[in-house]
Protein backbone atom coordinates (compact mmCIF):
# COMPACT_ATOMS: atom_id res chain seq x y z
CA UNK A 1 0.00 0.00 0.00
CA UNK A 2 2.68 2.45 0.84
CA UNK A 3 4.63 1.56 -2.40
CA UNK A 4 1.42 2.30 -4.34
CA UNK A 5 1.17 5.43 -2.45
CA UNK A 6 4.93 6.72 -3.13
CA UNK A 7 4.76 5.68 -6.69
CA UNK A 8 1.14 7.57 -7.18
CA UNK A 9 3.16 10.77 -5.51
CA UNK A 10 6.29 10.76 -7.58
CA UNK A 11 3.82 9.98 -10.76
CA UNK A 12 4.68 12.98 -13.27
CA UNK A 13 2.40 15.81 -13.35
CA UNK A 14 -0.16 15.74 -16.47
CA UNK A 15 0.21 12.05 -17.02
CA UNK A 16 -2.88 10.19 -16.92
CA UNK A 17 -2.85 7.31 -14.95
CA UNK A 18 -4.02 3.84 -16.59
CA UNK A 19 -7.69 2.82 -15.87
CA UNK A 20 -7.94 -0.50 -14.70
CA UNK A 21 -8.75 -3.22 -16.65
CA UNK A 22 -12.13 -4.96 -16.00
CA UNK A 23 -12.70 -8.75 -16.03
CA UNK A 24 -15.80 -10.95 -16.91
CA UNK A 25 -16.84 -11.50 -13.47
CA UNK A 26 -16.41 -7.92 -12.85
CA UNK A 27 -18.33 -7.05 -15.53
CA UNK A 28 -21.18 -9.10 -14.65
CA UNK A 29 -21.26 -7.96 -10.99
CA UNK A 30 -21.07 -4.49 -11.86
CA UNK A 31 -23.86 -4.64 -14.47
CA UNK A 32 -26.10 -6.67 -11.48
CA UNK A 33 -25.40 -3.76 -8.82
CA UNK A 34 -27.08 -1.38 -10.92
CA UNK A 35 -29.41 -2.43 -13.13
CA UNK A 36 -33.04 -1.65 -12.59
CA UNK A 37 -35.14 -4.38 -13.68
CA UNK A 38 -33.56 -6.05 -10.94
CA UNK A 39 -34.27 -3.32 -8.50
CA UNK A 40 -37.42 -3.44 -9.97
CA UNK A 41 -37.57 -7.55 -9.55
CA UNK A 42 -36.90 -6.92 -6.25
CA UNK A 43 -39.65 -4.74 -4.82
CA UNK A 44 -41.96 -6.96 -6.94
CA UNK A 45 -40.90 -9.94 -4.53
CA UNK A 46 -41.44 -7.60 -1.51
CA UNK A 47 -44.36 -6.93 -2.60
CA UNK A 48 -45.68 -10.40 -3.15
CA UNK A 49 -44.12 -11.73 0.16
CA UNK A 50 -46.31 -8.71 1.51
CA UNK A 51 -49.51 -9.89 0.37
CA UNK A 52 -48.79 -13.45 1.47
CA UNK A 53 -48.10 -12.27 4.89
CA UNK A 54 -51.37 -9.56 4.85
CA UNK A 55 -53.60 -12.59 3.55
CA UNK A 56 -51.84 -15.13 6.33
CA UNK A 57 -53.12 -12.68 8.89
CA UNK A 58 -56.20 -11.86 7.71
CA UNK A 59 -57.97 -14.39 10.42
CA UNK A 60 -56.75 -13.09 13.32
CA UNK A 61 -58.61 -10.81 15.66
CA UNK A 62 -59.26 -7.70 14.92
CA UNK A 63 -59.44 -4.70 17.63
CA UNK A 64 -60.06 -0.70 16.44
CA UNK A 65 -59.66 1.14 18.95
CA UNK A 66 -60.60 5.43 17.85
CA UNK A 67 -60.77 8.62 20.18
CA UNK A 68 -61.84 11.21 19.67
CA UNK A 69 -62.23 15.02 21.42
CA UNK A 70 -64.31 18.29 20.32
CA UNK A 71 -64.43 21.39 22.02
CA UNK A 72 -67.85 23.42 21.96
CA UNK A 73 -68.30 26.68 22.19
CA UNK A 74 -70.51 28.75 23.09
CA UNK A 75 -72.52 26.85 25.42
CA UNK A 76 -75.81 25.90 24.65
CA UNK A 77 -78.29 27.06 27.67
CA UNK A 78 -82.03 26.89 28.76
CA UNK A 79 -83.50 30.32 28.68
CA UNK A 80 -86.94 30.87 30.22
CA UNK A 81 -88.94 33.86 29.28
CA UNK A 82 -89.64 36.22 32.49
CA UNK A 83 -92.90 35.90 34.32
CA UNK A 84 -94.51 38.95 35.69
CA UNK A 85 -94.44 39.45 39.28
CA UNK A 86 -92.62 35.86 39.52
CA UNK A 87 -88.94 34.83 40.47
CA UNK A 88 -85.86 35.89 38.28
CA UNK A 89 -84.48 32.55 36.27
CA UNK A 90 -81.11 32.07 35.66
CA UNK A 91 -80.17 30.43 32.45
CA UNK A 92 -79.19 26.83 33.13
CA UNK A 93 -76.50 25.12 30.59
CA UNK A 94 -77.18 22.00 29.49
CA UNK A 95 -74.14 21.37 27.00
CA UNK A 96 -70.32 21.16 28.18
CA UNK A 97 -67.11 23.04 26.66
CA UNK A 98 -65.83 19.49 26.24
CA UNK A 99 -67.14 16.83 24.07
CA UNK A 100 -65.27 13.23 24.15
CA UNK A 101 -65.73 9.96 22.70
CA UNK A 102 -63.81 6.61 22.68
CA UNK A 103 -65.04 3.78 21.20
CA UNK A 104 -63.65 0.03 21.20
CA UNK A 105 -64.70 -2.37 19.04
CA UNK A 106 -62.77 -6.29 18.67
CA UNK A 107 -63.88 -8.62 16.04
CA UNK A 108 -62.64 -12.19 14.81
CA UNK A 109 -63.52 -14.16 11.31
CA UNK A 110 -64.67 -17.44 12.63
CA UNK A 111 -64.99 -19.46 9.26
CA UNK A 112 -63.20 -17.71 6.20
CA UNK A 113 -63.66 -19.97 3.23
CA UNK A 114 -61.85 -18.61 0.93
CA UNK A 115 -58.98 -18.05 2.78
CA UNK A 116 -56.87 -21.29 1.36
CA UNK A 117 -57.23 -19.99 -2.57
CA UNK A 118 -56.59 -16.86 -1.48
CA UNK A 119 -52.89 -18.15 0.46
CA UNK A 120 -52.00 -20.23 -2.46
CA UNK A 121 -52.56 -17.55 -4.58
CA UNK A 122 -50.26 -15.07 -2.81
CA UNK A 123 -47.68 -18.06 -2.29
CA UNK A 124 -47.95 -18.75 -5.96
CA UNK A 125 -47.15 -15.03 -6.74
CA UNK A 126 -44.13 -14.97 -4.45
CA UNK A 127 -42.72 -17.58 -6.42
CA UNK A 128 -43.41 -16.06 -9.64
CA UNK A 129 -41.80 -13.02 -8.33
CA UNK A 130 -38.80 -14.97 -7.81
CA UNK A 131 -38.70 -16.83 -10.88
CA UNK A 132 -39.20 -13.56 -12.93
CA UNK A 133 -36.32 -12.29 -10.78
CA UNK A 134 -33.47 -15.02 -11.43
CA UNK A 135 -35.19 -15.11 -15.11
CA UNK A 136 -33.51 -11.19 -15.52
CA UNK A 137 -30.55 -11.94 -13.38
CA UNK A 138 -29.83 -14.51 -15.87
CA UNK A 139 -30.45 -12.59 -19.25
CA UNK A 140 -28.78 -9.72 -17.91
CA UNK A 141 -25.73 -11.67 -17.13
CA UNK A 142 -26.10 -13.43 -20.49
CA UNK A 143 -26.02 -9.75 -21.78
CA UNK A 144 -23.20 -8.59 -20.11
CA UNK A 145 -21.09 -12.07 -21.62
CA UNK A 146 -22.31 -11.77 -25.01
CA UNK A 147 -20.82 -8.19 -24.99
CA UNK A 148 -17.89 -8.86 -23.03
CA UNK A 149 -17.05 -11.62 -25.89
CA UNK A 150 -17.79 -9.66 -28.63
CA UNK A 151 -15.68 -6.81 -28.04
CA UNK A 152 -12.56 -9.29 -26.69
CA UNK A 153 -13.49 -11.30 -30.54
CA UNK A 154 -13.34 -7.81 -32.25
CA UNK A 155 -10.27 -6.50 -30.53
CA UNK A 156 -8.58 -10.39 -31.36
CA UNK A 157 -9.82 -9.68 -34.98
CA UNK A 158 -8.29 -5.83 -34.90
CA UNK A 159 -5.18 -6.93 -33.74
CA UNK A 160 -5.09 -10.27 -36.16
CA UNK A 161 -5.96 -7.82 -39.24
CA UNK A 162 -3.52 -4.96 -38.22
CA UNK A 163 -0.64 -7.24 -38.21
CA UNK A 164 -1.99 -8.89 -41.63
CA UNK A 165 -2.29 -5.37 -43.04
CA UNK A 166 1.44 -4.44 -42.29
CA UNK A 167 2.67 -7.95 -43.41
CA UNK A 168 0.45 -6.75 -46.69
CA UNK A 169 1.55 -3.75 -47.33
CA UNK A 170 5.44 -4.74 -47.12
CA UNK A 171 4.59 -7.81 -49.50
CA UNK A 172 3.32 -4.75 -51.88
CA UNK A 173 5.72 -2.42 -51.74
CA UNK A 174 8.37 -5.63 -52.17
CA UNK A 175 6.16 -6.29 -55.46
CA UNK A 176 6.86 -2.56 -56.38
CA UNK A 177 10.41 -2.73 -56.06
CA UNK A 178 10.22 -6.74 -58.46
CA UNK A 179 8.32 -4.76 -60.63
CA UNK A 180 10.63 -2.08 -60.86
CA UNK A 181 13.64 -4.40 -61.17
CA UNK A 182 11.75 -6.35 -64.21
CA UNK A 183 11.33 -9.21 -61.96
CA UNK A 184 8.08 -9.42 -61.37
CA UNK A 185 4.35 -8.50 -63.18
CA UNK A 186 1.79 -6.09 -63.13
CA UNK A 187 -0.79 -9.20 -62.22
CA UNK A 188 1.04 -9.82 -58.98
CA UNK A 189 1.09 -6.12 -57.80
CA UNK A 190 -2.70 -5.48 -58.51
CA UNK A 191 -3.14 -9.08 -56.23
CA UNK A 192 -0.61 -7.43 -53.63
CA UNK A 193 -3.24 -4.09 -53.44
CA UNK A 194 -6.24 -5.84 -53.55
CA UNK A 195 -5.09 -7.48 -51.06
CA UNK A 196 -3.99 -4.50 -48.97
CA UNK A 197 -7.67 -3.19 -49.76
CA UNK A 198 -9.36 -6.11 -48.81
CA UNK A 199 -7.48 -6.12 -45.00
CA UNK A 200 -7.87 -2.41 -44.53
CA UNK A 201 -12.08 -3.10 -44.89
CA UNK A 202 -11.94 -5.97 -42.42
CA UNK A 203 -9.89 -3.89 -39.96
CA UNK A 204 -12.27 -1.19 -40.34
CA UNK A 205 -14.90 -3.65 -39.83
CA UNK A 206 -13.51 -4.86 -36.83
CA UNK A 207 -12.73 -1.89 -35.42
CA UNK A 208 -16.40 -1.03 -35.81
CA UNK A 209 -17.64 -4.36 -34.09
CA UNK A 210 -15.31 -3.76 -31.70
CA UNK A 211 -16.84 0.11 -30.63
CA UNK A 212 -20.65 -1.42 -31.07
CA UNK A 213 -19.77 -4.06 -28.41
CA UNK A 214 -17.76 -1.64 -26.40
CA UNK A 215 -20.71 0.35 -26.19
CA UNK A 216 -23.48 -1.88 -25.45
CA UNK A 217 -20.96 -2.93 -22.21
CA UNK A 218 -20.62 0.25 -21.61
CA UNK A 219 -24.72 0.75 -21.53
CA UNK A 220 -25.06 -2.39 -19.49
CA UNK A 221 -22.64 -1.00 -16.95
CA UNK A 222 -23.95 2.46 -16.45
CA UNK A 223 -20.69 3.75 -17.72
CA UNK A 224 -20.03 6.54 -20.71
CA UNK A 225 -17.23 4.68 -22.07
CA UNK A 226 -16.37 0.76 -20.75
CA UNK A 227 -12.68 0.42 -19.40
CA UNK A 228 -10.13 -1.95 -20.84
CA UNK A 229 -10.73 -5.08 -20.78
CA UNK A 230 -9.01 -8.04 -19.49
CA UNK A 231 -8.94 -11.23 -20.39
CA UNK A 232 -8.13 -13.96 -23.19
CA UNK A 233 -11.14 -14.84 -25.62
CA UNK A 234 -9.53 -18.59 -26.05
CA UNK A 235 -9.42 -19.07 -22.26
CA UNK A 236 -12.74 -17.58 -21.51
CA UNK A 237 -14.03 -19.80 -23.78
CA UNK A 238 -12.62 -23.06 -22.25
CA UNK A 239 -13.49 -21.87 -18.61
CA UNK A 240 -17.02 -21.19 -19.40
CA UNK A 241 -17.13 -24.54 -21.29
CA UNK A 242 -18.56 -28.06 -20.18
CA UNK A 243 -16.61 -30.25 -18.30
CA UNK A 244 -14.45 -32.16 -20.78
CA UNK A 245 -12.49 -35.20 -19.78
CA UNK A 246 -13.26 -35.25 -15.87
CA UNK A 247 -12.48 -31.53 -15.77
CA UNK A 248 -14.97 -29.70 -13.27
CA UNK A 249 -17.28 -27.05 -15.67
CA UNK A 250 -16.23 -23.45 -14.89
CA UNK A 251 -18.32 -20.06 -15.24
CA UNK A 252 -16.45 -17.15 -16.53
Amino acid sequence: MRAALVALLLAPAGVALAAPSLTLDQAVAQAMARAPELRAAALARAEAEARLAQTQTAAWPRAVAEASYTPHWPINEIRLPPTPGGPTLTPRAVDDVHRYQVNLSVSERLVDLSRGGREAAAREGVRQSEAAGELAAARLAFAVRVAFYGALFARDVCRIAGESLAQARREAQRAELRLAAGAGTQVGLAQARVRVAELEAELRRAEVQQARQRRVLASLLGLDAAPPLSGALELLARLGSPARSGEPGLEA
